[in-house]
């Protein structure tokens, strides 16, 4: 799931950036999603906060490989 949200964040990001995006445009486009809300997961980026998500979840994989909580 991390991996799915973190493609779709660099997604946004690059469409932000135009259409030829540079490392610089990039930066800009991330930093211009302010919560902005990917399925029920809130983003929000700043000029001085490129970490997205401060949420944490704990999952454990049973013998079977179902999810327990």
């Amino acid at each position: 799931m991390e991996g799915y949200l973190a493609a779709t964040v660099l997604a946004e990001g690059l469409k932000r950036a135009g259409r030829n995006p540079s490392r610089e445009s990039l930066i800009t486009g991330l930093e211009s999603i302010q919560k902005t809300d990917f399925g029920g997961f809130v983003v929000n980026f700043g000029p001085k906060d490129h970490v997205a998500s401060r949420f944490v979840d704990l999952s454990m994989l049973t013998e079977d490989g179902r999810v327990r909580r």
